[in-house]
């Protein structure tokens, strides 16, 4: 990471980076970790990141697992760092952005349910416990295990929160950082 964000200081706003779009996650991931890390990089929006960065089209990217493993895997792609606050078990050589010194880049990705206002309370109680029910399976957890996916799961009331954090931190950070969005 420290050879990339030098590389990328020498060429400023040259050095580019590819997302699925602008306001994706994975820009505004990128957005922190440029600003965290003094360097400034070109968002180039693609539809196709991987042929854009394996053709050298593009220098970097942020993904989420289990995206890139096969290129990693491959070799044709070299992971820099990983957010969040440890090591992933899916990419155990990788360090943390925190452990390069960008402890600001702290980024979860994650996926989740979510149901229209007003769906009774015993439905979504419902729907929470088969999910949570499934995601405990262990041929679920297998799977999930081998593409680097922590099987989560948990109330809807800390689901709620967890967003509503999410969008309160990234709506600061837009709006200091005077990004667009689309």
């Amino acid at each position: 990471m420290r050879e990339f964000i030098d590389w990328a200081r020498q060429r400023p706003g040259e050095a580019n980076y590819a997302s699925p779009g602008q306001s994706s996650a994975h820009h505004l991931a990128t957005e922190l970790m440029s600003r965290s890390a003094g360097i400034r990089m070109q968002h180039v929006p693609f539809t196709a990141i991987y042929p854009a960065l394996l053709g050298g089209q593009v220098d970097a990217m942020f993904d989420t697992l289990p995206g890139p493993l096969a290129h990693l895997e491959s070799g044709r792609l070299r992971a820099l760092g990983v957010t969040g606050t440890k090591r992933l078990a899916a990419l155990p050589a990788v360090p943390t952005f925190a452990e390069q010194g960008l402890s600001d880049v702290d980024v979860a990705f994650y996926w989740g349910f979510v149901a229209p206002a007003g769906v009774p309370e015993s439905i979504v109680a419902r729907l929470n416990a088969e999910i949570g029910r499934i995601l405990s399976e262990p041929e679920i957890r297998t799977v999930f295990g081998k593409w680097g996916i922590e099987a989560g799961g948990g109330t809807p009331q800390a689901f709620g929160s967890r967003i509503a954090r999410d969008f309160a931190r990234w709506r600061d950070f837009i709006a200091v950082t005077g990004l667009t969005l689309e």
